[in-house]
């Protein structure tokens, strides 16, 4: 039986998966901004029927860069039965490779697979003033995520997904910015989606 604290958060991701209307039953997708789920409370979601997490191993909020708290939730889901992932938050005024190389460094030992390569709207209220992707033209950043998707896919580890809007993609890529370019990434798949209407991003 789970005690008051993990039937408590468990709760709140039961009214917030809901209220997401996720398409995929038994998936979550969040960030662990505050708190390190341990493997007691991966295992309590595991028993509640949910088959697979997410988690944020890079942000952008400041100051960018590895997110310890996704990290430790990731080794800590590692050794339960519920299935995992992980995505990163691209910040568009940290080296590529840099971001690439720490979360290779982060996490390789406990991910083998799939990462979300997750592009966002820049928030200047909570987010690194390094990660805005304005400043640059489009033909810039499209070189840039085309270069981290490749670096992505070249760790021999990691397939990049990508999950953006059209919107945030037209803006600052341009509808002619191809990232399929990076299929002679080695172990590259790339995957286009659109974000549901509340904003939420689906797992994959």
């Amino acid at each position: 039986m789970m005690n008051k604290t993990y039937s408590a958060l468990l709760a709140l991701l039961l009214v917030w998966s809901t209220a997401a209307q996720l398409p995929f039953p038994g998936r979550l997708t969040f960030s662990l901004a505050d708190n390190a789920l341990s493997a007691q409370g991966f295992t309590c979601l595991h028993n509640e029927g949910y088959h697979n997490v997410n988690l944020r191993v890079y942000k952008m909020s400041n100051p960018a860069g590895l997110d310890v708290n996704g990290i430790k939730g990731l080794n800590n889901v590692a050794t339960t039965a519920l299935g995992y992932g992980a995505y990163m938050e691209v910040c568009r005024g940290i080296d590529a490779a840099t971001q690439v190389n720490d979360v290779f460094n982060a996490i390789s030992s406990v991910l083998y697979g799939n990462l979300l390569v997750k592009i966002v709207e820049f928030n200047s209220k909570t987010d690194d003033s390094r990660c805005s992707w304005t400043g640059y033209t489009q033909a810039e950043n499209c070189a840039f995520i085309i270069g981290l998707l490749a670096d992505v896919g070249n760790t021999g580890y990691f397939n990049p997904y990508v999950h953006s809007t059209t919107h945030i993609w037209n803006t600052y890529f341009g509808s002619n910015c191809n990232a399929a370019a990076v299929s002679n990434a080695r172990n590259t798949y790339l995957s286009y989606e659109s974000y549901l209407p509340n904003g939420e991003v689906n797992a994959v």
